[in-house]
């Protein structure tokens, strides 16, 4: 198996940290529409496994 680049590696690098802040804003979008809703921080700490 050949070995990337230092490139390719910092490539990796900032994709994964896009796709994780995706995630996170997804996240807050959601536990905010939760709470709106009624749901409790306990609730939402249950749901997300806190």
């Amino acid at each position: 198996m050949e070995r990337g680049t230092a490139a390719d590696a910092l490539a990796v690098i900032a994709l994964r940290e896009s796709i994780r802040r995706d995630v996170e804003h997804g996240r807050a979008v959601h536990v905010r529409e939760a709470l709106e809703l009624g749901a409790s921080w306990e609730d939402v700490a249950a749901a997300i496994v806190i």
